[in-house]
């Protein structure tokens, strides 16, 4: 399952598939960015998924839903499963109430809570990626991740995880 082409998300899945014999699933865009990177992945490997439908594998129920990133068509999801559901958000600059709709009453919600504002624009990283990562397609901030959870929470949220915290520009406690 792959949510966007970037290679921290991406390396090493055309090599997997391959050895393996798994199928990779992505939206067309993402394939179309990503499949220059990959390698030869075999035709029955390939499987293409809308953003905004559903779709299964096996009994589990998938639903992929669109996000802001820097990326061709990045996406979040949600996996239904025995009467449970799992959120996965990382990699976005900013929610919306789409998302946020999507990813309420999950019984596990994984968010990211990317960097600490302040650390980011005091740290070492060069100015056009610390505007790229607070900008509105790059990574969420922990006070963007806590509006956000402000939200969820009023749904029937049972467990949260914070996730793709920046080593240099946040730590678990302040997150």
């Amino acid at each position: 399952m792959v949510t966007h082409e970037h290679t921290d998300h991406i390396k090493g899945i055309g090599a997997l598939s391959r050895r393996l014999d798994i199928p990779v699933y992505a939206n067309e865009g993402t394939w179309e960015a990503m499949m220059p990177k990959l390698g030869n992945i075999a035709p029955h490997n390939v499987r293409v998924f809308q953003n905004n439908m559903d779709f299964y594998i096996q009994d589990i129920n998938i639903q992929p839903y669109e996000i802001p990133h820097d990326a061709a068509d990045p996406v979040g999801f949600c996996f239904y499963a025995q009467n449970k559901k799992i959120s996965i958000t990382t990699d976005l600059g900013h929610t919306n109430s789409r998302i946020i709709k999507a990813v309420m009453d999950s019984d596990l919600v994984i968010l990211e809570a990317n960097h600490d504002s302040e650390m980011l624009m005091a740290g070492r990283y060069p100015m056009y990626l610390k505007k790229r990562i607070a900008g509105r397609k790059g990574h969420l901030s922990n006070e963007d991740t806590g509006k956000a959870l402000l939200e969820i929470i009023k749904g029937k949220v049972a467990h949260i995880l914070l996730a793709h915290l920046s080593k240099e520009n946040n730590y678990p406690q302040l997150a």
